[in-house]
């Protein structure tokens, strides 16, 4: 009886052995289709990334009388729409009106550094000099202009300024 329990107990750890192989080799199929699926996914990021920041420029072209001209985008203070054309505010002072939409020039702009207050104004927000409570909640520009907030985009605004997390 002792040798049929010996080689009874060898056959079955050779079984569990065999299982357990079995199952590791299905693991690490697994986990490579797991890498591959992680890579391609990475890859898809990236070129997102890329696609994004193809369109974002570090100086837009504006319209100006007699052709364009290469404004940099840092100088740019807000952007106010009127109807289908939107006035752009510069740190010099300068206002041009360009024949686009307030949406068209937002894709041209870098989403961390401009944001969408309310429906007619984009601003920029290294420009902001004061965040105002009273009555409407405004924002004073580096311009000295008084830009209201929208209370659906306040919150959006305040977690962009780090004022809430």
């Amino acid at each position: 009886m002792s040798t049929i329990r010996k080689i009874d107990t060898s056959v079955s750890r050779n079984l569990i052995t065999k299982k357990d192989h079995d199952q590791a080799v299905e693991l690490l199929g697994a986990i490579k289709d797991l890498q591959n699926h992680c890579a391609l996914l990475e890859a898809l990021l990236i070129n997102q990334e890329l696609q994004k920041k193809s369109t974002q420029f570090e100086k837009i072209p504006l319209a100006v009388r007699d052709g364009y001209i290469f404004q940099p985008v840092k100088d740019i203070v807000r952007c106010q729409a009127d109807g289908n054309y939107t006035f752009i505010y510069t740190k010099e002072g300068t206002r041009f009106l360009q024949a686009q939409t307030l949406k068209d020039i937002e894709r041209y702009l870098p989403e961390e550094e401009f944001i969408r207050v309310h429906q007619s104004h984009l601003i920029n927000i290294s420009c902001i000099n004061r965040y105002k409570r009273n009555g409407g909640h405004t924002l004073v520009m580096s311009d000295k202009s008084e830009i209201p907030i929208s209370r659906k985009r306040r919150t959006q605004l305040l977690r962009k300024m780090n004022l809430i997390v």
